[in-house]
């Protein structure tokens, strides 16, 4: 078979598809054709020149490129392609480090610096509203001031189980008014069997228990706490409640907030200031604070306030929360703050409802008006459809169809008005 320039193919090219280039050793005689055959061989080369042509190039290189006689080309090395497998896990990781990386931002306060220690300035007037906030709890009683956690406890019970009464009116306090809560602890004291001590608990079935703090909030949950907590406080601290932060936070359904008034109450050891949804809403209002969390708000006060106000603020601003600062509806009319210490004090006009009278003006009428004191002339309503029930003895003959209709207009005057097309 020949190829459009005359050379021949052999059987090994007609597998190949390809038609090959035409041969130029014809040109050659026959020593110089040997010497070209021993210079191909030595090179690593076919003698065959179609094969030579046709050679496939080696991984990594290019098909036209031309090996340099002493040089050896490098191969290129080609960067791996990232899949989807790849790129999505690197993404996350990225994510996550900078979730890591984000800190919650702590209040704006003015730090000076007094020789080596740096020290937090307090707010303006603070001492000022301090000394007001403590007449106004003087004149006004609060609930947290019969019924808080540390007044629940039995007098006459022994210092061991009045900290053990502190510690479970706590738990329970969570999520739920002082005045309830006051209440769920008079029924475990009195229906318990033995009363409110660590035994009870402990052989207390937990559903009893549950049933006698229902009206608290979250009381399956707090059942499950204080049913864990006393197993704790009978292997770990021999029936008493831990004197430390670390083992009351140690314990479920205790946070920090009751970590601290439980120190204050039950061991008289001030240790950080317990603050509750009061105390952080309060103290955000007033400037003194500028934070998202309740412990923010410990820290950002404890970084200012005088350490023998700790204990005593908690009492002050609950109570103050509880009977004029309210969530909803604060009283600041009867707040002694209001007249410039407190940025957050309002005065609410009382509302007056005016009622303006409007005018009917007929379609005919020549007189000017205003849309805003214009009211449209009444339109003639369409009448309601009346439902008539018609009784009709049986023993009466009718002879016409005229008649009984006579009869019911008799019945129903003004019948006709009320007949409607159709």
């Amino acid at each position: 078979m020949q190829t459009r320039a005359g050379v021949p193919m052999g059987n090994d090219d007609l597998s190949s598809g390809l038609s090959s280039p035409p041969s130029d050793l014809d040109n050659y005689s026959d020593e110089e054709r040997e010497v070209k055959e021993e210079e191909g061989e030595k090179d690593g080369k076919n003698n065959s020149i179609v094969s030579r042509f046709f050679r496939s190039s080696s991984p990594g290189k290019s098909s036209g490129a031309q090996k340099a006689p002493g040089k050896a080309i490098a191969p290129v090395k080609k960067e791996p392609t990232l899949g989807l497998g790849d790129i999505v896990p690197t993404l996350i990781r990225e994510k996550v480090k900078k979730r890591e990386n984000i800190v919650e931002k702590k209040p704006r306060v003015k730090k000076v610096k007094d020789g080596e220690r740096v020290k937090v300035e307090a707010p303006e007037n603070w001492e000022e509203v301090y000394e007001k906030l403590r007449e106004m709890r003087k004149m006004v009683e609060a609930p947290v001031d019969t019924m808080g956690c540390e007044r629940l406890g039995d007098k006459a019970a022994t210092p061991k189980l009045r900290r053990f009464h502190t510690l479970i009116s706590l738990m329970l306090s969570s999520q739920t008014k002082d005045t309830v809560n006051a209440v769920a602890m008079k029924k475990l004291q009195e229906q318990l069997p033995g009363g409110l001590c660590l035994e009870s608990i402990l052989g207390v079935e937990p559903k009893r228990l549950d049933e006698l703090i229902r009206i608290v909030g979250f009381h399956n949950r707090k059942t499950e706490y204080i049913k864990k907590a006393a197993v704790i406080l009978r292997d770990k601290h021999g029936g008493d409640i831990p004197d430390t932060f670390e083992g009351l936070t140690a314990l479920p359904g205790v946070g920090p907030k009751m970590a601290h008034l439980c120190l204050s109450a039950a061991w008289d050891r001030t240790e950080g200031i317990g603050v509750d949804v009061h105390v952080h809403r309060i103290c955000n209002l007033w400037g003194w604070v500028k934070t998202t969390t309740p412990e923010g708000t410990r820290e950002a006060l404890q970084a200012w306030l005088p350490r023998d106000r700790w204990r005593e603020i908690n009492f002050l601003l609950v109570g103050f929360g509880q009977t004029i600062c309210l969530p909803r509806g604060r009283r600041c009319g009867e707040c002694t703050l209001s007249n410039g210490l407190c940025r957050a004090a309002y005065m609410e006009p009382k509302k007056v409802k005016v009622k303006k009278e409007k005018r009917v003006i007929s379609e005919g009428s020549d007189e000017d008006f205003d849309d805003d004191n214009y009211a449209a002339p009444e339109r003639s309503m369409r009448p309601k459809r009346r439902r008539v029930k018609v009784e009709v003895k049986e023993e009466e003959e009718v002879g016409d169809e005229d008649m009984l209709v006579a009869d019911i207009e008799d019945v129903v005057p003004n019948l006709a008005k009320f007949r409607y097309k159709r």
